[in-house]
């Protein structure tokens, strides 16, 4: 479960749907809706990442279970809000749960953006194998957390609008 973020006025709710319910909270009160999967995005990412997004986005953080059952829980919270297309955005181990919604969901979801750590690269390379010759077009952004915050939120920019 992630923690409480004190960057940004949040708000806590929960939606149902295919007989689960998953708790999210909200951050930001303006703009256009984004998802947010981090097991605790003031440490999965950068230290400003978070608050930058809250000023420009309604931000989406959801409470998801182990990453396992993550991409169902997704899938849930996406439909319960009604959500076609939304960008989502995912770090470290959320990753592969992504990427699994992305590829059997995409319709739900508009954009990706990965941000996976150095270990999580193996791992998603067994999944795109695991595809074998099936062919799934989704749009997929993966950036490295390298990359200067400031060039991280123009990317999720370029997402959103």
């Amino acid at each position: 479960m992630t923690q409480p973020l004190a960057s940004a006025p949040e708000t806590s709710a929960e939606v149902r749907a295919h007989e689960r319910v998953v708790r999210y909270r909200r951050s930001g009160a303006t703009g256009p809706a984004l998802v947010l999967v981090a097991a605790d995005p003031g440490t999965d990412l950068w230290p400003d990442f978070f608050r930058l997004l809250a000023e420009r986005y309604r931000v989406i953080i959801p409470d998801l279970p182990d990453p396992s059952d993550a991409a169902e829980s997704l899938r849930s919270l996406l439909e319960g809000l009604g959500c076609m297309a939304v960008p989502l955005i995912a770090a470290g181990r959320y990753c592969d749960a992504a990427l699994e919604l992305a590829l059997e969901r995409h319709e739900s979801v508009g954009q990706v953006l990965l941000v996976p750590e150095l270990s999580d690269n193996a791992g998603l390379g067994a999944e795109v194998a695991a595809l074998g010759s099936t062919v799934v077009t989704a749009p997929l952004h993966v950036i490295s957390r390298r990359l200067p915050v400031a060039e991280a939120i123009e990317r999720v920019s370029s997402l959103v609008t």
